[in-house]
C-alpha cells in the first residue's frame, strides 16, 4: 500500500504543476499587451501606418510616451566616464538623441590626426571630472560626409538633442601657439555651455559673449562643408 500512496501522490503533484503551469499560460496570454516590449523606433514606425483607429494610434502614443520618459530617467540617473568612441549607426541615439537636459560632447575626429591628439587628451582628463556631461567621439567623415581635414579636429555640443555649438579647428581651445591644456579646454566648454554651471565664470556675460564670437563658428557651417548623417 506504501507504494501505491506514493504513486498516486506523485500523480497528484505532477497533474497540479501542468495545472498551475496552464493557468499561467492563459493568464499571460490574457495579460499580453503587443506593445509592451515595443522600442520607440517600433512605435514611431506604427505611428505612420495606415489604416489604424484611433484607440490602436492613442495606445502607441501612450506607450510611446512611457519609453521616452524610461529613457530620460535612465540617462539623467546615468554618471558617464570618459570619452567613449562610438560609430556611425550609434550617432543619432548616442548624440542628437539624448535625454532632456544631458549635454553632449561629441569629437570629430581622425585616427593619427596630430591635432586630434593634441586635444583628445586634456579632454579625456575634463570628461573623467565631469561624468554629468557626456563625452563621445567619432570619425569625422562617419559623423559628416566628405568632412574637410583642414577643419579637424571639429567638436559639437548638444543639449537636449538639438546642436548648441560648434568649434573648429585648435585655436577655440588654447591661446595661439600653444597646446590645449586640462584648464584651457575646461574653461572653453564653460563659455560654450556644457560646463557652465561647474564652476563660477570668471567674466561678466558680455566679455564671455565677445570670446564665444572669436572662437565659434556657427552650425551653418558644417552644413557648407558636409552633410551630416542620420
Amino acid at each position: 500500500h506504501g507504494n501505491k500512496v506514493g504513486k498516486y501522490a506523485t500523480q497528484e503533484e505532477e497533474i497540479n504543476r501542468q495545472k498551475q503551469m496552464t493557468d499561467m499560460i492563459e493568464e499571460a496570454i490574457d495579460n499580453y499587451d503587443p506593445l509592451e516590449h515595443r522600442t520607440m523606433e517600433e512605435l514611431d514606425e506604427m505611428l505612420q501606418e495606415d489604416g489604424r483607429g484611433d484607440d490602436d494610434e492613442d495606445a502607441v502614443v501612450a506607450y510611446r510616451r512611457l519609453r521616452r520618459q524610461e529613457m530620460l530617467e535612465k540617462q539623467q540617473g546615468h554618471r558617464f566616464d570618459g570619452i567613449r568612441m562610438i560609430t556611425k549607426p550609434e550617432y543619432v541615439d548616442e548624440v542628437s538623441k539624448a535625454a532632456e537636459g544631458v549635454w553632449v560632447v561629441c569629437l570629430l575626429i581622425e585616427e593619427g590626426n596630430v591635432k586630434c591628439m593634441k586635444l583628445m587628451k586634456p579632454m579625456g582628463e575634463v570628461a573623467e571630472q565631469h561624468p554629468n556631461v557626456k563625452f563621445v567621439s567619432i570619425k569625422s567623415t562617419d559623423a559628416v560626409e566628405n568632412f574637410p581635414k583642414a577643419n579637424l579636429p571639429c567638436v559639437l555640443m548638444y543639449n537636449s538633442g538639438e546642436m548648441k555649438r560648434q568649434l573648429v579647428g585648435l585655436q577655440a581651445w588654447a591661446e595661439e601657439g600653444r597646446n590645449p591644456t586640462v584648464d584651457s579646454v575646461e574653461s572653453a566648454l564653460r563659455l560654450a555651455g556644457p560646463l557652465r554651471s561647474a564652476k563660477p565664470r570668471s567674466s561678466s556675460d558680455s566679455e564671455d559673449e565677445d570670446d564665444e564670437d572669436e572662437v565659434e563658428r556657427g552650425p551653418s557651417a558644417m552644413g557648407r562643408q558636409g552633410r551630416q548623417s542620420g
